[in-house]
């Protein structure tokens, strides 16, 4: 596939010349994410989420018939991401676009999207400075720095004060390594060891000798689920870090699907700590058992839903009411000053968006 660079990017928007009316009957959203792969379980959940809220809203959102056009980064590829959301502006038309797991992906576009001036929704890309590198980007899931502090003072609270981080070497693994570090310092506590592991990682036996020999009482974690996640999990356990009193303190290694890998949901968690927004069992509200019903009743009682699936449900949820705001035209400004300030009840909670 040809690769644009930005200005020939540029080019092929002026000479199309996109009309807001061409589009006003069907909105055209384009989700990009990890299809395919070993992280394909960002995909899957992101499109279980968006295809149900659609069909939920009779394939309607603002009151316009919806195009949901799905295309795959493959994981972690700043390249691709970029080349797919400008495929997607300049060939499909798109109104809004959304999705983005990985943090690198979502930078890679945002030149693209300030340039043609359509919003783009976050779904995840947790990196704390993500949403300042376009003013057309929103996030509707959290940054790595929110979940770090609770789980930090939960461990101080606990008389936890030694600590060794087990970090992705990449943005988010950087942002998750700065904020424990921030935090449990502030807090009292000492971090001995940073353990930092490339993305790409198989074997893991160096690394967990250091954390072995780190000498501490609490484990700090940063990895994105998917295999590297379960093969932390798992070599935890097979070390017995736990019984020579290093206890585990994550950002959502804990979550049910990835326990479900192991075979073993339920004796692995138990003394595991973790700090996320949401779970299939929690908050026990009336609109998640909704939610997790309907995904179900849908997809089958495998289909667990995780962070990956409400971030998704509240950003095509969000698109909805930007896609109300402007009748389904293509108005970038419009759109975004409805966003600002908008709240709703989502699965996990009631949600406001500041605008980014």
């Amino acid at each position: 596939m040809k690769r644009f660079s930005l200005l020939a990017f540029a080019a092929v928007l002026a000479s199309l010349s996109i009309s807001t009316d061409a589009h006003s009957a069907e909105v055209k959203i384009g989700i990009i994410g990890s299809f395919s792969g070993p992280y394909a379980e960002w995909g899957v959940q992101f499109k279980r989420a968006v295809d149900l809220y659609v069909e939920k809203h009779g394939g309607k959102l603002g009151g316009h018939t919806v195009e949901v056009l799905y295309r795959d980064s493959g994981g972690p590829n700043p390249a691709r991401a970029k080349q797919l959301a400008q495929e997607l502006i300049t060939r499909e038309g798109v109104q809004f676009l959304g999705g983005m797991d990985f943090t690198p992906n979502a930078v890679a576009v945002a030149d693209v999207v300030t340039q043609a001036k359509i919003p783009f929704v976050i779904f995840n890309a947790n990196t704390a400075d993500t949403t300042r590198k376009s003013p057309y980007f929103l996030r509707v899931g959290c940054t790595i720095w929110q979940l770090a502090y609770g789980i930090t003072r939960y461990a101080i609270d606990q008389g936890k004060k030694k600590a060794v981080v087990f970090a992705v070497d990449y943005a988010p693994g950087h942002d998750a390594i700065a904020a424990y570090d921030a935090n449990y310092g502030k807090l009292g506590g000492k971090i001995v060891d940073v353990v930092k592991v490339p993305l790409d990682t198989t074997d893991f036996s160096s690394y967990f000798q250091r954390l072995q020999d780190a000498n501490a009482d609490v484990l700090f974690t940063f990895v994105p689920n998917g295999p590297i996640s379960v093969a932390l999990f798992k070599g935890y356990f097979e070390r017995g870090l736990a019984q020579r009193g290093l206890q585990y303190f994550g950002l959502g290694e804990t979550e049910e699907a990835p326990l479900a890998a192991l075979g073993q949901t339920g004796e692995l968690a138990i003394g595991v700590y973790s700090s996320l927004f949401y779970g299939p069992h929690s908050p026990e509200s009336t609109a998640n058992k909704e939610f997790v019903n309907a995904l179900e009743a849908k997809y089958g009682k495998g289909a667990i839903p995780n962070i990956g699936t409400v971030e998704a449900w509240d950003g095509i949820h969000l698109i909805a009411h930007m896609t109300e705001a402007t009748d389904g035209k293509l108005d970038g400004e419009k759109a975004l000053a409805a966003a600002k300030g908008y709240s709703w009840e989502s699965p996990r909670g009631s949600i406001r968006s500041n605008g980014t």
